[in-house]
């Protein structure tokens, strides 16, 4: 049966992949990649290991691989692989562990989607949010995708989403000339009212809102196709108002997101609505006639250009995360542990590190700005940790 949410950005990606090709999915931050492939991801004729590099506890190449050969494992038991594949997978990632040598896990992979080549599958690793390696990305990563894509031949293939291509993130590591044969670019843009009605409705049923037909439209209209805007907007409308929703602190938050993510280049473009950047275009943030993808965001760039905080009052957000980070001084508190005390009701939608981030880096400034006498640490791969200067 013909797919009927994003129909030809399936049939695109599926192309892509039967004729062996790797992707890049590029889209605007929080778009609705991750909605797109769960979707994607039941497309039969090969076997997804869905991988998120948000679940690296640390960079390097052997919690790369570890994390790559982990989920392969996690899927093949999944899938109800053969014996004698689920026996082997799980052998080499106990013997993984126990070397801790980057070298034997990157074997072990190997092994293992060469194995499930001969056993008639085509390997798509779903490396998702590859971009937050940006800054980790090095030349022997890359050696190794591409020796592990030699190594399958025309059994394997990668997917790599990303808010911006490969040549932007890492120019020195994915050259152009090395790209055009290691993978495609393919952009995800904003949905078309027909697929963003299609994930509106699963939004409604999951949540279990009522919603009129006008109110549905309004939505709809108002997130212009983007997955985030769309589920704030369907949890916020009744208590803010649709007139008043542009100015929510969360959505505002999430144009600040978008925004932030351009180049200084492309956000003068968009202040003076002159756009000739193609990743506006390609992305579909700005459309063919010029106007951004939605309201929300065109009234941010109107009204805001936050790069300095003015006023020394928190926000709501600010006073819950001090509250909390006061109410559990010394203490090193977790990212999942700040998004349940500071985002309760949104713990289901997912709250971007960008976001939390950006919140702590708010509430340092103003503690400074009013000689507080607590400080806001940064604990490497673990969270944050507020203490109190004493003198």
């Amino acid at each position: 049966m013909k797919p009927t949410f994003r129909w030809e950005a399936t049939k695109e990606l599926s192309t892509h992949l039967k004729h062996n090709e790797s992707v890049v999915l590029v889209g605007m931050k929080r778009v609705g990649i991750s909605n797109f492939l769960r979707y994607f991801l039941k497309t039969d004729g090969f076997f997804f290991v869905p991988i998120d590099i948000n679940n690296l506890v640390e960079a390097g190449l052997y919690p790369f691989w570890t994390l790559t050969l982990k989920r392969l494992v996690d899927q093949i038991i999944e899938d109800g692989q053969s014996d004698h594949l689920k026996a082997l997978s799980k052998r080499l990632f106990a013997e993984s562990i126990q070397l801790q040598d980057v070298f034997f896990t990157f074997e072990a992979v190997q092994m293992i989607v060469k194995e499930l080549g001969i056993e008639g599958e085509h390997v798509v690793l779903v490396y998702m949010r590859f971009d937050r390696l940006s800054e980790n990305l090095t030349h022997e990563l890359f050696a190794n995708l591409q020796s592990l894509k030699d190594a399958g031949g025309d059994g394997v293939s990668f997917i790599f989403t990303a808010y911006r291509p490969l040549g932007e993130i890492a120019p020195t590591v994915f050259t152009t000339a090395s790209l055009s044969v290691f993978a495609r670019t393919m952009y995800l843009r904003p949905a078309s009212p027909a697929d963003s009605l299609i994930l509106l409705d699963s939004f409604v049923s999951r949540y279990e809102v009522d919603l009129r037909a006008k109110e549905k439209q309004q939505i709809l209209e108002f997130a212009g196709g983007h997955a985030q805007y769309l589920q704030l907007a369907l949890m916020k409308y009744k208590a803010v108002g649709m007139d008043h929703l542009a100015d929510d602190e969360e959505i505002q938050s999430l144009s600040e997101e978008i925004y932030q993510s351009l180049t200084s280049e492309e956000q003068e473009q968009l202040a003076k609505n002159k756009c000739t950047s193609p990743y506006l275009f390609s992305s579909g943030l700005v459309s063919t006639t010029g106007k951004l993808f939605n309201s929300a965001l065109a009234h941010y760039v109107a009204q805001k250009h936050p790069e300095t905080v003015e006023s020394t009052e928190f926000t709501r957000k600010e006073q819950l995360l001090f509250a909390y980070m006061r109410n559990n001084l010394g203490s090193v508190l977790e990212r999942d542990s700040i998004i349940d005390a500071v985002w309760p009701d949104q713990a289901e939608l997912g709250v971007s590190d960008w976001a939390i981030d950006r919140l702590i880096s708010r509430l340092r400034v103003k503690l400074k700005k009013t000689a507080s006498p607590y400080t806001i640490h940064t604990v490497v791969t673990r969270g944050y940790k507020m203490v109190e200067d004493r003198f």
